[in-house]
């Protein structure tokens, strides 16, 4: 990239735009972003258009510089050029900006303006928008947005869950869990996965323990005993171990130790179960 801005390169030499584009990706990879802006100048002045691809990599140019407000801003300046080639490309650059900016207001335009352009958003654009919704404290417009999503793609649906914990919103959490369930019976390969994967229901139970609302706690026990009814975690009180409890986080481990207490309180364990609990707390120790 320096190469091609250097006042001593050759200029008979025919520069072509690919040529270009590989001096913008480079660039962007260090975060320099005055150079790329440069390159981006000396394409036009070729007759070239940079197009989204270029374009986006300026953008990433910014996002690696930390530059990001600046970033937005030519994004912005850019879109009001006669000729802005307005891709999905630019759009996840920009919202990149918009993350490391915490500028939840443009996150959300920038989504609503890839509709406008027919675009079909990517999972990882939605995500991110839900990330500085929920960085800014923005509770219904995070809901919402994910409730526009679904709750088939693991990622966003965690992301939804961890904002209903973290703004005490116990009874949507509990709505999303339970639309999931009732989901898992349609021939939907997603919906089926997501019900019965057991490190997405671990990570619910972390996301609801950041609720501090009073009914937490049992719900929390509610899913721990619907996973194991349904068979997706091997009851802790069979014979023989199978699952590995030492990266438990701590919602999941206290919703596990007051499953084995309420158990032991029943009496309905054997002798060997209680070898089974020795091993269990061996590994959480």
């Amino acid at each position: 990239a320096i190469s091609l801005l250097s006042d001593n390169f050759d200029t008979s030499e025919k520069i072509t735009k690919k040529t270009y584009l590989a001096a913008l990706a480079n660039a962007a990879d260090s975060g320099r972003w005055e150079e790329s802006l440069a390159l981006i100048g000396k394409m036009k002045d070729s007759g070239m258009d940079p197009g989204s691809v270029g374009y986006g990599s300026a953008l990433d140019a910014f996002v690696s510089g930390n530059q990001h407000r600046k970033g937005l801003e030519y994004f912005d300046s850019w879109l009001n050029e006669d000729n802005a080639d307005f891709d999905i490309l630019c759009c996840i650059a920009a919202m990149k900006c918009c993350v490391a900016d915490n500028n939840w207001v443009k996150a959300l335009s920038l989504l609503e303006m890839a509709k406008k352009n027919g675009m079909i958003v990517p999972v990882q654009m939605n995500l991110e928008a839900l990330k500085v919704l929920r960085s800014a404290g923005k509770w219904d417009e995070h809901f919402e947005l994910g409730q526009k999503c679904g709750w088939t793609n693991k990622k966003i649906a965690l992301e939804v869950l961890l904002g209903c914990g973290l703004s005490n919103c116990h009874d949507h959490f509990m709505g999303i869990m339970e639309n999931i369930e009732n989901n898992c019976h349609k021939n939907s390969k997603n919906h089926r996965n997501l019900f019965h994967d057991l490190n997405f229901q671990f990570s619910a139970i972390e996301c609801l323990s950041k609720c501090s609302d009073d009914k937490t706690g049992n719900s929390i026990d509610q899913i721990f005993m619907k996973i194991v009814e349904k068979k997706i975690l091997p009851d802790p009180m069979s014979k023989i171990p199978i699952v590995n409890y030492t990266n438990l986080g701590e919602g999941t481990s206290v919703a596990l130790t007051r499953y084995i207490l309420k158990r032991m309180e029943r009496k309905s364990f054997s002798f060997a179960n209680v070898k089974n609990l020795v091993l269990i707390f061996g590994q959480r120790n």
